[in-house]
């Protein structure tokens, strides 16, 4: 797919933003980084929300009730806690450290489950999409209206972090290449800040890893 945001932009495009070109950039890296894009591959769901429900889904999602796909999401959370503790401990108590890589891996292994029935295992849920915390491209088969709110349910590997989420179509266009369909640009307008610094943790490891596989690869042909 077509990247419709430049994978290591720093700076967020001005219409994403709803901004003019004239209007003035923040150049804060707290900002910043939460509009770096990668694309990637992950669980995608999304539904289309008629207008009159749009207030009544977003009050439900700003209120939400624990459920096993949100707890998907709390888990990866707690993970990234973890990180800093196990470091920390691994220099100390190499037991204690044994004991809690072990908690990790039951903790991937029942956010995997939840992920997986919340989502199904269709291999057609997989997706490839252009993501960031504020927003994502993605092709789809038939024309979205811009202006069209979706309610949209993300699977993050490796994390297995499941996101729901509202986003604003802002563009819908006919691919010109041999792809049949349409390329959807979607501007999140909701995302709970727990899930948004997720999003921001995960295409940070993406690029992390793609300049790690780049760097490699150059070895390799060296």
């Amino acid at each position: 797919m077509e990247m419709l945001f430049q994978e290591r932009t720093i700076a967020p495009r001005r219409w994403l933003m709803g901004e003019s070109d004239d209007a003035p950039v923040h150049d804060h890296m707290s900002d910043r980084r939460k509009y770096f894009r990668i694309d990637d591959h992950v669980m995608l769901k999304y539904r289309l929300i008629p207008e009159e429900e749009v207030q009544i889904t977003l009050d439900r999602l700003r209120t939400p009730l624990p459920n096993a796909f949100s707890l998907s999401s709390d888990f990866a959370e707690l993970k990234q806690e973890m990180v800093v503790l196990k470091r920390s401990v691994e220099r100390t108590s190499p037991q204690v450290a044994q004991y809690l890589a072990l908690i990790d891996k039951k903790m991937d292994m029942i956010a995997k489950v939840l992920l997986i029935q919340n989502m199904g295992s269709d291999e057609h849920l997989w997706r490839k999409v252009n993501l960031g915390a504020g927003g994502m491209s993605f092709d789809s088969h038939v024309d979205i209206s811009e202006g069209a709110v979706l309610e949209i349910k993300l699977g993050l590997l490796p994390s297995h972090a499941g996101l729901r989420t509202l986003g604003k179509v802002i563009r819908s266009t006919k691919r010109e290449d041999k792809k049949a369909g349409y390329e959807v640009a979607v501007c999140f307008i909701h995302v709970r800040d727990s899930d948004r610094e997720l999003l921001v943790q995960h295409v940070l490891w993406r690029q992390a890893q793609s300049l790690r596989e780049q760097r490699e690869g150059k070895t390799v042909l060296n």
